[in-house]
């Protein structure tokens, strides 16, 4: 009997309240999100997936539930706060050292912008218009103010955006619309009562990964992920990841490097390892 060896579990996290957001770092770090909207709280962890060890775990910045993270790099998280409740405007730039487990510096009065080798741009809100500044990436001072045309603001943003890699990165894309979407042997894969049409589908190292759903909204949806060999044309695990869900944009799934994370039902995460 063929057995596969792939996707052995690496790591396991599990949180209180549901999953918002995952955030990965150059230094293969996790930062995870965690937001309650009935009690309006938010909390923040940190982990080496190498280790598994905590950076950080359940951190609340001042404001419980009105904050967020702008970035996430060399062992410091960027949190920001919002002008007003309710409203998508950030303000306030929070510089959190993982490695001191305290603030680096703080800008309250600032929102920011982009950070790259020449450090921290933020700005200001004026009535009708934006005070562009440039900030040290270690002490949050005002190092200089940069031009504050559009054109050049929009170009300095477009070249940070270019830098930015996704290389190790692979995300689900809709079925129907990829290349898997020919006919051949992934449809009779597929659970009875599949939606085809709400599929996803991505592939890495001899596998393919079909994200389904199945049931009906007054029911709930269950959120299903197959693991398929390509070369022998079989299913190799099956993971529920949502047992009764009312949403079918699932964002339950994703590869970084030869990981493949999990969400389960929005309390959990799995780590499992895509061997070459």
């Amino acid at each position: 009997m063929w057995i596969s060896k792939q996707l052995k579990l690496q790591q396991k996290f599990d949180f209180e309240v549901p999953v918002w957001r995952l955030i990965l770092s150059d230094g293969d770090c996790l930062l995870v999100e965690e937001r309650d909207s009935d009690k309006r709280e938010a909390f923040y962890h940190v982990f080496e997936l190498g280790t598994g060890r905590i950076l950080l775990d359940r951190f609340s910045p001042p404001d419980k539930f009105w904050s967020g993270v702008e970035l996430f790099k060399n062992k410091r998280v960027i949190f920001h706060g919002y002008r007003s409740q309710g409203l998508p405007f950030h303000k306030g730039i929070f510089c959190y050292d993982l490695e001191k487990q305290s603030y680096l510096w703080q800008q309250p009065d600032l929102s920011f912008l982009i950070s790259n080798d020449y450090g921290i741009y933020a700005f200001t809100q004026k009535f009708e218009s934006q005070e562009y500044l440039l900030l040290d990436k270690d002490t949050g001072q005002i190092i200089g103010e940069p031009a504050s045309d559009d054109d050049s603001i929009n170009q300095m943003i477009a070249e940070a955006r270019k830098n930015e890699s996704f290389d190790d990165f692979v995300y689900p894309e809709n079925f129907t619309l990829s290349k898997f979407n020919d006919g051949g042997y992934l449809e009779k894969l597929m659970p009875p009562g599949t939606l085809k049409e709400v599929t996803e589908v991505f592939s890495k190292d001899g596998l393919i990964f079909l994200n389904t759903h199945r049931g009906t909204r007054e029911s709930g949806f269950i959120n299903e992920l197959l693991a398929i060999d390509i070369k022998n044309q079989k299913v190799i695990k099956k993971m529920v990841l949502n047992k009764r869900t009312e949403n079918l944009i699932a964002e339950s799934c994703f590869i970084y490097k030869d990981f493949l994370f999990l969400i389960i039902d929005k309390k959990s995460i799995e780590i499992r390892e895509i061997k070459k």
